[in-house]
């Protein structure tokens, strides 16, 4: 995913994004710094609940949380450790 958001940064040449590779469980930002959160199949192969509560809590209010992947239920146990 980082790779297509550098080819998409060469091709258009936007002056906002950085890409940087975190721990999603942990990520060492503050609280309400981002106007969108994009995970692609990364929830998949990560503590649910950490990642997702990481992912709300850096996210500005009303803003977009996009996330896809197999089997991404939150009831679901096969997300806990």
């Amino acid at each position: 995913m980082l790779k297509k958001a550098v080819l998409f940064a060469e091709r258009e040449s936007p002056t906002n994004i950085r890409t940087q590779v975190m721990n999603a469980e942990h990520l060492p930002l503050a609280d309400q710094t981002f106007d969108a959160v994009i995970s692609r199949f990364g929830l998949t192969f990560l503590d649910y609940h950490k990642a997702l509560s990481e992912s709300l809590r850096v996210l500005r209010p009303k803003r977009k949380r996009e996330t896809r992947g197999r089997g991404l239920h939150p009831e679901s146990d096969a997300h806990s450790p």
